[in-house]
């Protein structure tokens, strides 16, 4: 039966080439553009999945509202916010992590490279979870002259191997390849090639001015086990009321200085970097690939009628 029904189309298709194939080749424009959608779509859903694979790890951004220049928003914060955070209520925060991104210039043997480099803590192979190719979490930053590189680094300037080869920075000094991790996705909002140990200065201190208006860093918290961030933006006033003194009796700091705080799985959509997301967009382009899908097989099974 099979056979014969295989046979009779086969038959229908010879004897009507041109109308067989602009059926065919409309079916299969409208199912290519489904699917180009569907993959876009399903990159922008599954953004961060790599890093998320720890519960409870929440992004603050930070957000101002001054007289005269509105509600505003910045996708980083000042040092001090993740360090004051865990000191000041271990019972929320289980662990925080800063990441510093700058366009540096590394020396290898004698070759020179301009490229973004990163700046961590050493929490930050404890919150996101790396697949290490060389080395571990412990050795990936394990002092101030360690460096943990990405794989694709590792064999752009080490093939031989690259564990404990030297790189020289731009700031003077030499460091150590600690570790080497696999390459971050591209759907990811952290992606970093060589991430340096976070250098101490008073933009860790909550004590100091620099640790609250020094803006350049990515800041992270991980909730204790039970914690919800709802407590956490609970007691926010309170801690930049703490440390920043107010204007006036009646405007406290935490009415103009506050935080966005963001799931990490949420990031993608919900940051107020120049990047992000658009659930708006991807409905539209839902709608579009239903609308495609519908058109090519309705037309394909009217003109095999």
């Amino acid at each position: 039966m099979f056979k014969n029904n295989l046979m009779v189309s086969i038959r229908n298709i010879l004897n009507n080439k041109l109308f067989s194939a602009i059926n065919i080749a409309g079916l299969s424009i409208g199912l290519s553009a489904v699917l180009l959608i569907t993959l876009y779509i399903w990159d922008e859903i599954t953004y961060d999945s790599y890093l998320n694979d720890n519960p409870g790890i929440y992004k603050l951004e930070l957000r101002t509202d001054y007289p005269g220049r509105g509600v505003r928003f910045n996708p980083q914060t000042g040092g001090a916010v993740a360090v004051g955070l865990k000191a000041d209520y271990p019972g929320l925060i289980k662990n925080s992590t800063r990441v510093n991104r700058s366009t540096r210039t590394l020396t290898v043997v004698d070759r020179n490279t301009s490229v973004e480099v990163a700046r961590a803590d050493v929490s930050f192979f404890e919150i996101f979870s790396v697949d290490f190719v060389e080395g571990d979490a412990v050795s990936a930053l394990r002092d101030q002259s360690s460096v943990a590189i990405s794989q694709s680094a590792a064999n752009n300037f080490f093939p031989g191997g690259a564990l404990g080869q030297t790189i020289s920075l731009d700031d003077g000094k030499d460091y150590r390849v600690g570790a080497v991790y696999k390459d971050f996705p591209e759907n990811t909002h952290i992606r970093l090639n060589y991430i340096f140990p976070t250098s101490p200065s008073n933009r860790d201190l909550v004590s100091e001015e620099a640790g609250w208006w020094s803006i350049g860093f990515l800041t992270y918290v991980q909730l204790q086990e039970g914690a919800t961030i709802d407590q956490v933006k609970a007691v926010i006033p309170a801690f930049v009321d703490r440390y920043l003194p107010a204007e006036d009796a009646e405007n406290p700091r935490s009415q103009r200085y506050g935080f966005k705080m963001m799931a990490l799985a949420d990031v993608h959509f919900e940051t107020s970097s120049r990047d992000a997301g658009d659930p708006l967009l991807l409905t539209g382009f839902g709608a579009i690939a239903f609308i495609i899908l519908s058109i090519a097989t309705f037309n394909f099974m009217n003109m095999s009628i």
